[in-house]
């Protein structure tokens, strides 16, 4: 059977794939006729027909003839053209099965690749943007010149702290103060407009004292009232200047206007020296952190670079197997339908033969019993 080159294509006639395919075309245009004959399935249509589609192989030819038997004259070519398209589109289905498999096994496997290529991608980025790598190749002269400029900061940094501590300690010197806080506190005293006042009174009455001791004695009546208002006013001045205070001992209070100012400076440039020790301390964090991400450079450097490779050998497949889809495209559109109407439908005839032979039988039965 095999020797034949049509033996296939009658296997694809008489299959019920093909039956299948023709009862659905069918139904849609012919519901009333397949109602007619009681057919109301594809097994049912099936075996309706495939005793009724008859091939016949011309010798020495790659030619079939067809023969369908219908029961209805107006619909018979109708159902046999069908039969043949549906025939001719499952014939070169099975002729493109293999390069269609080939075909999709290729889409399969690029469409793999760029999914394990996208990965890549989106890996080289993750771990670009986790390091803080921006350029591979400039990643180390970047570190470098980092460092640098942090080092050079931190060296203007201390050298600015420890111009301030001598002014600090120039000031201090001056003023007679060790403490920034505590001078504030003493300038304090020094403008506060009540306790001024009040030394103002003092003066003014110790200097009343002196004049009426040096003409009377303790026990003059306006000496002892005189006494009297200095001690209320130094109690005035005691109980402010612990108002003022509060639990900060201050010796003296400031009241000239060149040491205020000093002690104004000397305040200013100890928080200046405050701030600077701890952009000192920034610094220095920094100059660690970069020195730690230094230590691990060779490592991400491999890292990143081993990710590059994989990805261009990712793209090198990728570019491979999308010329080997091509072909296979190509190869898929090359098998072209083969088979070929040369004759269609002549006019549908009645067969009577069958007739006859029924009618014949059925005498011939009749003719037996009857004997009997």
């Amino acid at each position: 059977g095999y020797s034949n080159p049509l033996f296939n294509v009658v296997q694809i006639l008489e299959s019920k794939s093909l039956s299948n395919k023709v009862y659905k075309a069918i139904s849609q245009r012919y519901p009333e006729e397949l109602a007619s004959i009681k057919i109301t399935s594809e097994d049912k249509f099936h075996n309706y027909i495939k005793n009724r589609l008859k091939t016949k192989i011309i010798p020495s030819t790659d030619t079939l003839t067809l023969t369908l038997r219908w029961g209805d004259k107006g619909s018979a070519d109708s159902v046999l053209l069908e039969t043949i398209n549906q025939f001719r589109n499952q014939n070169l289905e099975l002729r493109k099965a293999v390069e269609t498999r080939q075909r999709e096994y290729i889409d399969n496997y690029l469409k793999e690749i760029d999914n394990r290529l996208s990965a890549v991608k989106r890996q080289i980025r993750d771990y670009r943007v986790a390091q803080g790598v921006v350029n591979v190749s400039e990643e180390g002269t970047n570190i470098l010149l980092t460092k640098y400029e942090l080092e050079r900061k931190i060296a203007d940094v201390k050298s600015q702290i420890r111009y301030n501590d001598q002014k600090f300690a120039n000031f201090s010197k001056q003023v007679g103060f060790n403490n920034a806080k505590t001078a504030l506190r003493a300038t304090a005293i020094g403008q506060d407009p009540y306790l001024e006042t009040l030394n103002k009174s003092l003066a003014e009455t110790e200097q009343r004292y002196a004049n009426l001791t040096s003409k009377f004695t303790d026990a003059y009546p306006e000496v002892i009232a005189v006494k009297n208002e200095i001690s209320a006013i130094n109690l005035n001045i005691g109980e402010r200047n612990k108002e003022s205070l509060g639990d900060v001992p201050v010796s003296r209070g400031v009241y000239d206007k060149p040491s205020q100012d000093i002690i104004t400076d000397m305040s200013r440039t100890e928080a200046e020296t405050t701030s600077l020790r701890a952009q000192l301390a920034s610094l220095t964090q920094s100059l660690r952190n970069l020195h730690a991400r230094e230590m691990k450079l060779p490592e991400t450097i491999a890292k990143i670079e081993e990710l590059y490779k994989q990805e261009d050998a990712l793209k090198a497949i990728y570019e491979n197997v999308k010329k080997k889809q091509m072909d296979a495209k190509f190869k898929e559109n090359e098998i072209v339908d083969n088979v070929f109407i040369l004759d269609y439908p002549s006019e549908p005839k009645r067969y009577n033969f069958d007739l006859i032979i029924a009618f014949v039988g059925f005498i011939y039965g009749g003719a037996i019993i009857g004997t009997m």
